[in-house]
């Protein structure tokens, strides 16, 4: 890992891409199991990998012999990306450490992102995001908006609603949850969200999942859209809100924010069908 000293600076351009596990190529099933994140005006390169392997097992299943093959693929990979003989100086560079597969391990190309002045905290924090260590983000985010929980959970008894809705995002592959969906002529994928201006990365995230989804549909709709209800920390300056609005609109996801959440429900409650 490259990492100099750092001084405070605007948002920097970076590119990630995420480790992923992958059994059986010709069913495209993967699991997400780590991070990469490269920062060319940081010169910095690091890797995450996950250090346990619950939502591989609850996946595929996996008995011990095959745990500790994959400990050990995983270990053969992180010493490659990370050998100090590589350089990394550009997207080339990037695309060729993508190619590289250690048995059932793969990477993902790398796409954009914006880091900050401290990108080792940027990559743990797209590796809590995009991998994380448990399977109940959906019930986590369900709790932000107990209005919407509510709601969700009658419209699923009555059929009008799903909850714990999982796909795979259109073109990479990976695992893509929400805890709310229902369909209106269109699916809508319901994904509250807790914002805080120290991590915008996030709403450029969703909006770039969101774009994902709109252009290429999912497996059980060709017209879905993603709909992120916001919730933003009481410290956010209005322009971050702001910008946060136009993110999304420019990559065609509808942004519901807490003021608007009556109105949402009520949207949902008339529209939502079987």
């Amino acid at each position: 890992m490259i990492n100099k000293s750092q001084t405070t600076s605007p948002m920097l351009r970076g590119h990630y891409s995420l480790i992923q596990f992958c059994p059986d190529a010709a069913r495209l099933e993967v699991a997400n199991i780590g991070v990469a994140l490269f920062c060319a005006e940081r010169e910095f390169f690091g890797v995450k990998l996950s250090t346990e392997h619950r939502r591989i097992t609850q996946m595929f299943g996996r008995d011990d012999r095959d745990l500790a093959r994959l400990r050990t693929s995983k270990k053969a990979l992180e010493e490659r990306l990370l050998d100090p003989k590589r350089a990394i100086r550009n997207l080339e560079d990037l695309d060729k450490l993508a190619s590289l597969q250690v048995n059932q391990i793969r990477m993902t190309t790398f796409m954009p992102c914006r880091v900050t002045a401290a990108p080792n905290e940027d990559l743990m924090r797209l590796f809590d995001e995009l991998v994380g260590t448990t399977l109940g983000q959906p019930n986590k985010d369900k709790k932000l908006f107990p209005t919407l929980e509510s709601l969700f959970t009658r419209l699923e008894s009555e059929g009008r609603a799903e909850l714990n809705y999982s796909t795979k995002l259109p073109v990479f592959g990976q695992e893509f949850k929400v805890p709310f969906a229902y369909r209106n002529g269109v699916l809508n994928l319901v994904k509250p969200k807790y914002f805080s201006q120290k991590a915008p990365q996030q709403a450029l995230d969703l909006a770039i999942r969101g774009d994902l989804i709109s252009k290429h549909g999912v497996a059980d709709a060709m017209n879905p859209r993603l709909v992120v209800v916001s919730k933003f920390r009481p410290d956010c300056d209005p322009a971050f809100i702001s910008h946060v609005d136009e993110v999304f609109g420019e990559y065609r996801v509808k942004h519901v924010r807490q003021s608007e959440i009556d109105d949402f429900a009520n949207e949902v409650e008339a529209e939502a069908h079987a």
